[in-house]
């Protein structure tokens, strides 16, 4: 009897006790199952961390980077208190003021210019431009009669918005009208403005946008036909002449801040203003800055005029590749093997995928090594163009400068969303890695989707990098480099440039658009300027082939470089000092200096100028002067024709 209890009681604990495991069995099975979800949704930093690294005996970069100032003190104007005599003279009336975009905007279009806050030393200058806009708060009486006289002498002056009381008499209208809903502006076809104008994309000026930049003021009644008009046909730009025993002066108002509109454009802020994203000709703030470009060519006794390309060539072309995918990378090679026969040195901007994710396996492992070697010997520029990849860059938090490899592992979970990822990160790492593996100093930067932070500029000079290519210059409103500024803002500069860009790959085939990007490029030409051709490398073939047909129409007329080489002559170009010097009345000096080697510089001068013979190491082409590689100061000896 004992034994049947005994067997009865031990068939049912061990029902019971497999009943009890296979439930704890079956829990503990779907925890296992959700922690692998989970990890392999990159919702844990140690399930992607714990990846292997692709290059286990490295680690850096070691030194930390020093994260900015989160309010860096504003920049100076004394920087640009140094020039020549034939500066274009700025009067700057309100150091708070934009008069940063008028600095950097002038710089990009050439004209020399100098500013003070000495109304007397601007007086000593053929051409003054009075900033911000005129008003009775920041212009006194005595300081407009003054610059009144200096028209009445045959000198010019340039004023925006002009609100001060008595302004009326000097630029020739009879009142202005205040203005918050402005559209557009249209310059007028006339003898002065189809110098600077050569295309209709450039007359008309999309305005349209927040009421900060679409207000200003129209002027009434004119003394003479307005240069430009508004959407509802009010006058814009007006002038006035004055003529009298010692010359014809001339007085220009443009009804809006300029300095503030190429500085919002600039800064990326000016989505509502921008008709395209990209692919088209949008040149509007060039255009502007041609305005007053032409007016100081007309005002100032001895002009000279800094071309935006070396050695007088049409314009600058960049070809930019952008390597984000495992295909791309294997792609490179057959692009870089023809850019080396055609003696194209293009860059490519690799992402350093080392972790796979949900957007992709990693690809940048030891088998690129070979690759990137073989880049490098084909004369290519290697840059940055992250480690994620992801399209909220531009959402990152900064991060702490000192994220190293291999304990950053950025991991995207979706489009929009990437863990464990720092702007900081994103930049010194995939820095780090290309440098080790290319042996070449990394100094150029494209974010993925061009995601644009409003703290890249300061980001990118905190981890060691000189220019930028992150923004179309269809939204940038300009086919210049220019200079950027802290925080995307309008009080402190950057010293990082950027290289806007042009034509790129994603909006229908390539080469079926070989014909739009060939007429965009020419008319870049007809001013000169910057053609940046972005060419993702996931394909041969039809882009490929746009590339090739792309260099035989342009190879002689356009300058083709990597980026970092044309942004060293760029920033050397915006440092150069120049003065003229008048030792007799049919000689003139030209002074420049420049602080590194700059080659194939090249300058337009007046039709009566010609180049003395004994001068080395310059060559004058028509109305150009373009010099061989110089550094410090070099001095050239012109000729003047007196005869009317």
């Amino acid at each position: 009897m004992h034994e049947v209890v005994h067997k009865v009681v031990h068939k049912v604990m061990h029902k019971v006790m497999h009943k009890v495991m296979h439930k704890v069995m079956h829990r503990l099975l779907g925890h296992i199952k959700l922690l692998c979800f989970i990890c392999l949704s990159g919702s844990l930093y140690t399930c992607s961390s714990d990846q292997q690294a692709p290059f286990p005996n490295l680690n850096g970069p070691l030194e930390a980077s020093s994260l900015p100032l989160a309010d860096p003190p504003h920049s100076s104007f004394e920087r640009y208190a140094h020039g020549g005599s034939n500066s274009l003279a700025i009067l700057l009336q309100d150091e708070d003021s934009s008069w940063l975009g008028l600095a950097h905007g002038l710089k990009s279009v050439g004209v020399p210019f100098i500013i003070t806050t000495e109304l007397t030393f601007a007086l000593a200058h053929d051409v003054i431009l009075v900033y911000p806009p005129m008003t009775g708060a920041n212009t006194r009486s005595e300081t407009l009669n003054l610059l009144a006289e200096h028209v009445q002498k045959g000198h010019t002056l340039i004023a925006f918005s002009a609100m001060k009381r008595g302004a009326d008499e000097v630029f020739g209208f009879d009142s202005f009208q205040e203005h918050d809903d402005l559209q557009t502006m249209e310059i007028l076809e006339g003898a002065f403005t189809q110098q600077f104008i050569k295309d209709p994309q450039e007359s008309v000026l999309n305005l349209d946008g927040s009421s900060d930049v679409s207000s200003g003021v129209s002027f009434d009644n004119p003394e003479y036909p307005p240069l430009a008009v508004y959407n509802d046909g009010s006058a814009a730009i007006v002038y006035n002449v004055s003529s009298g025993p010692e010359g014809t002066g001339y007085a220009y108002a443009i009804g809006f801040d300029l300095g503030y509109h190429i500085l919002r454009a600039q800064n990326g802020r000016s989505e509502d203003i921008a008709v395209t994203y990209v692919n088209h000709y949008r040149p509007q703030t060039d255009t502007l800055l041609r305005l007053i470009a032409q007016i100081y060519k007309q005002g100032e006794s001895n002009p000279i005029h800094v071309l935006s390309s070396p050695h007088n060539k049409e314009f600058t072309a960049l070809v930019t590749h952008d390597i984000d995918y495992k295909q791309s990378l294997l792609n490179i090679l057959e692009y870089a093997q023809f850019e080396h026969a055609q003696e194209i040195p293009a860059t490519y901007f690799i992402q350093t995928k080392y972790v796979s994710d949900y957007y992709e396996t990693q690809f940048f492992t030891a088998t690129s090594q070979p690759i990137i070697e073989e880049l490098v010997r084909l004369g290519m520029e290697v840059a940055s163009h992250t480690v994620a990849h992801s399209r909220v860059f531009n959402k990152m938090p900064l991060g702490t400068g000192k994220e190293t490899y291999p304990r950053y592992q950025p991991y995207v979970r979706s489009f929009d969303v990437v863990d464990n990822a720092s702007i900081a990160g994103e930049l010194r790492v995939s820095r780090f890695l290309l440098e080790h593996l290319s042996g070449q100093d990394v100094s150029s930067f494209r974010p993925g989707h061009l995601s644009l932070p409003a703290s890249l500029p300061q980001m990118l000079e905190a981890t060691d990098y000189r220019f930028s290519s992150s923004i179309t210059a269809n939204q940038a409103l300009t086919h210049l480099p220019y200079q950027m500024m802290v925080g995307r803002e309008y009080r402190t500069e950057s010293k990082i440039f950027e290289f806007p860009v042009t034509i790129e790959d994603e909006k229908g085939r390539l080469l079926d658009r070989l014909d739009e990007a060939i007429a965009v490029s020419n008319q870049i030409s007809r001013h000169g300027g910057l053609v940046n051709i972005l060419i993702h490398t996931d394909v041969t073939g039809q882009k490929l082939a746009f590339e090739q047909q792309y260099l035989a129409e342009f190879k002689d007329r356009a300058w083709f470089t990597s980026l970092s080489t044309y942004g060293e002559w760029w920033q050397t170009r915006d440092r150069l000092l120049i003065d003229v010097e008048e030792p007799s009345q049919s000689g003139r000096v030209i002074s420049l200096r420049a602080e590194q080697n700059i080659d194939g510089l090249s300058l337009s001068i007046p039709p009566a100028w010609s180049l003395e013979p004994e001068n080395v190491g310059v060559r004058q082409e028509g109305t150009t002067l373009i010099f061989e590689e110089f550094q410090g100061l070099k001095r050239v000896n012109i000729s003047r024709s007196t005869s009317p």
